[in-house]
């Protein structure tokens, strides 16, 4: 049987932060909606404030895959800018 607590004891946060992946679920307000469950697993992403909060860096999302193209495609455009300038001077 699983078992509920008001926040983390502090035997469990050691081991939390060894675990190789975790999950994270998101589900919406409404009775309708459907929920969404998400392995995340990237070594040193998780994070624990205290025993009642906890954080991870997303760094394997699909936000992250736009900005992370969206800079790529900046970058590449000023280098190209760059480089038609040089030869037309």
């Amino acid at each position: 049987m699983g078992h509920f607590h008001d926040e983390i004891p502090e035997y469990l946060i050691d081991w939390m932060l060894k675990q190789q992946m975790f999950w994270v679920a998101s589900a919406p307000l409404s009775s309708d909606g459907l929920v969404n469950i998400s392995p995340k697993g990237i070594e040193g992403t998780f994070h624990v404030v205290n025993t009642r909060r906890v954080w991870y860096e997303d760094l394997s999302g699909t936000g992250v895959f736009f900005l992370l193209s969206s800079w790529f495609s900046h970058l590449l455009t000023m280098t190209c800018y760059q480089a038609l300038k040089q030869l037309h001077t």
